[in-house]
This record gives C-alpha cells, structure tokens and sequence, in this order.
C-alpha cells in the first residue's frame, strides 16, 4: 500500500489504494475531520452527501471581496433586505463621520458592490 502525500491542503491517496484502506488510513490520520463514501448502488439506492460538504481552513478570518464571491439568499425580498441594511450602516457611518469632519464625510459612503443571486 502506498503512503497518501498530506499536505496542508490535500489528502491524496493513489489509485492502488482499496476504498476501505484509503478510510481507513484517512480515519487514522485526520480523526477531527468527517469522511463519507460516495456509492451509487442500484441506481435507486445510494449515499450522497455532497450537499454536505464543508472546506474548513484555520485562519482567523477570510476576507472575500465582490470580485472574489457572489451572495446568495433565498428570494428578492432578502436580497431586498441585505441592500436595505447595508445601506443603513452607510447612513449611520456617513452620519458619525460628519461628526468630526463636516461634509466631506459623504466621501466615505460604500456603494453595495456584491452580486446578489436568489434561489427563487
């Protein structure tokens, strides 16, 4: 049996690896970490659970910008309510600015950049 290369982002094991040797090995080396099989049976029958699926990457946080991601929510009256709060931060932050520094303030109003897709 060959050894998986592990790397801080990939497992990989080779292709003379049984199914059950690669979980088994996977189930030893990351124990944190779930794994399911992907099996289609019959055709009728099967285990899939790639909605499921989930990256975790320890960080403190990442940063997305709206060239690098997209929104998605489940219908326009969220999407509605997303651009209405962001809106008001804006309001609020323009407001607080023009405390200390007068009129220039207005300058420092984000534009709702995100591309916001719906589900319905």
């Amino acid at each position: 049996m060959s050894r998986p290369d592990i790397s801080p982002n990939l497992i990989h094991f080779t292709r003379d690896d049984t199914k059950e040797a690669a979980f088994r090995r996977l189930q030893r080396i990351i124990r944190a970490w779930r794994h399911m099989t992907f099996e289609l049976r019959d055709g009728k029958s099967f285990s899939d659970f790639t909605w499921e699926r989930e990256w975790r990457i320890r960080c403190e946080e990442l940063a997305f910008d709206h060239t690098s991601a997209q929104i998605v929510v489940r219908d326009q009256k969220w999407a509605a309510c997303l651009i209405r709060e962001h809106d008001d931060d804006q309001d609020y932050t323009v407001t607080m600015y023009s405390l200390v520094i007068g009129s220039v303030a207005e300058l420092y109003r984000e534009a709702f950049g995100w591309k916001v897709l719906t589900l319905r």
